[in-house]
């Protein structure tokens, strides 16, 4: 990746992928960070998602192995698995040189261990504020670019 990124997607599920793409197709770069590290470099090579396929990736989409580069974005979207977001980004705060001034969390659900919300966990633990990304969308139609609707709630 040559320039900075716009936005850094931390999570290459279905549902990181769609909206990296959908970020893209509007002009964003973006850094796409996700596991295992041998998923990554396939979705480097053919550039389509396992669960996506029949979409490519554009070409502002750019997997990472390494979170380096999606570190340097200013805009944090998080769409980790639920259960397993505050373990991965506990790791990643630690690598990271610096953190944006929001974060932004796509993960639907709830924890287990608390019943609270995920941003509710995030805040404290980033020590920034979290806004959340949440819609009835589907992961296969937003990468297609298919009508969707999606809310962001951003803290004041």
């Amino acid at each position: 990746m040559s320039r900075r990124p716009d936005i850094a997607v931390f999570g290459s599920g279905a549902w990181g992928t769609a909206l990296s793409m959908a970020w893209a197709r509007q002009g964003a770069q973006v850094a796409l960070w996700g596991h295992p590290p041998d998923a990554m470099r396939e979705m480097m090579r053919l550039r389509v998602h396992p669960r996506l396929q029949d979409v490519a990736l554009p070409e502002s989409v750019h997997p990472l192995v390494e979170p380096d580069e999606a570190f340097r974005a200013p805009i944090w979207v998080s769409a980790l698995p639920t259960q397993v977001s505050l373990p991965v980004w506990t790791r990643l705060k630690a690598q990271a040189p610096a953190l944006p001034e929001l974060l932004i969390h796509a993960s639907k659900g709830i924890l287990q261990s608390t019943h609270g919300r995920l941003s509710e966990s995030l805040e404290p633990l980033l020590g920034l504020p979290v806004g959340v990304l949440s819609g009835p969308t589907f992961a296969d139609e937003v990468s297609r670019g298919l009508p969707a609707a999606i809310v962001l709630a951003l803290p004041v």
